[in-house]
């Protein structure tokens, strides 16, 4: 290459630089404009330390807010920063590259300002001290953090408390969506103990149920169902057992028993015959062989059988005639859960009234004379659906859109199940994406757990947290009780609360210790699957900004604690979560192998990457 042609490119590659000054300086202008303009409204309440956090999370707000895809690709091209790895410390990212653009246009470098943000070493001193705040002293002085939900058992199991903490749990979760009062304090009282036994810190984490936005239930025809073991064949191998008790009224709720008349069960002997026909029509014996220390008959039958209540029956004693006979019936039975079945196309109302819910009726030929309906837990939010409105039914498996509102409720169209059906039944989550709805910020419920949590938790979780308004009526709350100081964790599950986040981070950042939990079953379902990997990203990103930790939840390692055996994807998963804080396990007959599997992907993980930062250990083929 010619000399001259080497001074064309110089001047070609300074034109290019100095235009990406202008472009990177014309960039730190508008994010600190863009920032001081909602400065004042944030830090009103900040102590200094708190105000760093603030004013580094506006910043990269503002950061964000642009399209960067093209300054990403030409500071790299030219060997500097790419700003991908700033979310802690973006202003001193940015003065840094200025800082470097100078040196090689000028040959005057400059140090990058710390006046206004933090640098590289003060960001990751504030998160990994709020961190702290938040789980206490890591158990290996550094790393992430495990969080377990406990079992009921854990109430009065200290040795699955105990062995559960030896494994790695760091932070006890205790789900207020279940149990009671009464067990949530033994959990504590047994989760202390065993920490203070092994001499090992673990947190106890309070999670607040939050709305619990549920299907009704749905009654089953009372059938009573005799199936004889049978061998891998489908052979009959054994007689069923049955136990025979008089009938009462309202029936007993054991479905182990087989209630029928009390007048014909005080004549009943041993090597007798009841003889019925069941619900198919197909005559039934079942042979008497004891009455037990309980006063209760005991019988065997050898072939499947189905009774409902009412069934008429027949008693024959051991040697009589066939004709010296005596007759009752069967029943009442206990009301058992049911389903409905619903598949693409079909209506379903969910209604405003209590009542349980109804398959759908129809006529000799097929056609629906009534559609299929249910009820929901609160059906005041029926009133915040509006037409086109999508619904998602038990974690997502089934979906539906808002086909019309009416007096009774709101009629659904099924647009997601399988072709055979998918079965509905009663308890069964509901998501409703597009729809914003007036549920107040903290239950009842809510408010009497919160009167436990204020006393005995080290962390409170925020179920279904919405909004900023949200997040400001907990903290008051926590204030009436003398609590201000324990720290919050806002559970990211709806979309709503996705949008606001923003908000909600800097509602809480000025007073408050904080954490966030990317609760990713609820979320999915909200925002849809596809979606997720993207959002929980965004999430990460947004928290490391405000200094905030965030938990990693929903089916880590799920078939590990639940069956022993892990699937490959979910190692991937649980290794993904050293980007964040602390990452939640649930619960499961395997769950000591889960957190001890776990604890040893985090500290591999840990050892190769930080955050978005690779850490470069090296590699040993």
């Amino acid at each position: 290459m010619s000399s001259d042609d080497s001074d064309l490119e110089a001047r070609a590659g300074r034109a290019e630089l100095l235009a990406l000054r202008a472009e990177l300086a014309a960039l730190r202008a508008r994010i600190v404009d863009g920032a001081s303009i909602e400065a004042a409204r944030w830090l009103v309440d900040a102590d200094a330390r708190r105000a760093v956090s603030i004013r580094n999370l506006l910043h990269y707000r503002q950061f964000r807010r642009i399209d960067l895809r093209g300054l990403q690709r030409a500071l790299s091209h030219h060997g500097l920063s790419s700003l991908g790895r700033s979310e802690a410390h973006l202003l001193h990212d940015v003065d840094r590259v200025l800082a470097l653009l100078a040196g090689v246009l000028d040959g005057a470098w400059f140090p990058a300002s710390a006046a206004e943000g933090p640098d590289i070493v003060a960001g990751e001193a504030l998160l990994a001290d709020n961190t702290r705040r938040l789980f206490g002293t890591h158990r290996d002085g550094e790393g992430v953090y495990i969080m377990v939900t406990l079992p009921t058992e854990a109430a009065d199991d200290q040795d699955l408390v105990a062995a559960m903490i030896r494994s790695g749990m760091d932070c006890a979760r205790i789900n207020g969506a279940h149990d009671d009062p009464l067990i949530w304090r033994r959990m504590i009282e047994r989760v202390r103990r065993a920490a203070e036994d092994l001499q090992r810190p673990c947190r106890i984490y309070m999670d607040l149920p939050g709305p619990k936005l549920r299907t009704a239930p749905v009654l089953a025809a009372p059938v009573f169902a005799i199936h004889p073991p049978r061998d891998f064949t489908g052979r009959v191998i054994a007689p069923a057992e049955i136990v025979l008790v008089p009938a009462r009224n309202p029936p007993l709720a054991s479905r182990d028993e087989l209630p029928i008349s009390p007048d014909l069960f005080d004549d009943l002997q041993p090597g007798g015959r009841l003889r019925f026909r069941d619900t198919r029509g197909r005559m039934r014996e079942i042979d008497l062989v004891e009455r037990d220390a309980a006063g209760r008959w005991r019988g065997r039958i050898w072939h499947t059988a189905f009774l409902e209540p009412g069934m008429a029956c027949r008693w024959r004693a051991s040697g009589t005639a066939s004709t010296d006979r005596q007759e009752g019936c069967f029943g009442p039975f206990p009301e058992r859960p049911g389903f409905l079945v619903v598949r693409p196309g079909d209506g379903l109302l969910l209604t405003r009234n209590g009542h349980p819910g109804e398959a759908a009726r129809r006529d000799a030929d097929g056609n629906v004379l009534q559609i299929a309906r249910i009820g929901l837990s609160c059906p005041e939010i029926i009133d915040d659906l509006q037409v086109g409105h999508r619904v998602f039914i038990d974690d997502g498996k089934i979906g539906a859109t808002v086909e019309a509102l009416i007096p009774d409720g709101a009629l659904l169209r099924i647009t997601q199940a399988r072709a055979e059906g998918e079965k509905v039944r009663g308890a069964k989550g509901l998501n409703f994406p597009d729809s914003t709805l007036s549920l107040p910020s903290l239950t009842n419920e809510d408010l009497q757990m919160l009167d436990l949590a204020a006393q005995e938790a080290d962390i409170i979780g925020y179920s279904f947290v919405r909004t900023a308004d949200d997040i400001s009526r907990l903290m008051a709350e926590l204030d009436r009780r003398g609590a201000g100081d324990v720290p919050v964790v806002a559970k990211i599950e709806t979309a709503q609360a996705v949008r606001n986040l923003p908000e909600i981070l800097l509602t809480a950042l000025p007073r408050h210790p904080l954490g966030v939990m990317v609760a990713r079953g609820d979320l999915a379902v909200e925002i849809g699957p596809e979606r997720l990997a993207e959002i929980q990203e965004e999430i990460l990103w947004l928290c490391e900004a405000a200094h905030v930790p965030v938990i990693w939840a929903t089916q880590v390692l799920e078939s590990l604690a639940r069956k022993g055996t892990p699937t490959r994807a979910e190692i991937t998963d649980a290794a993904m979560g050293v980007r964040a804080e602390c990452v939640m396990l649930n619960k499961g007959p395997y769950i000591c192998r889960a957190i001890e599997t776990l604890r040893d992907i985090m500290q591999r993980m840990n050892a190769h990457q930080h955050k978005k930062t690779a850490r470069l250990r090296a590699l040993h083929w």
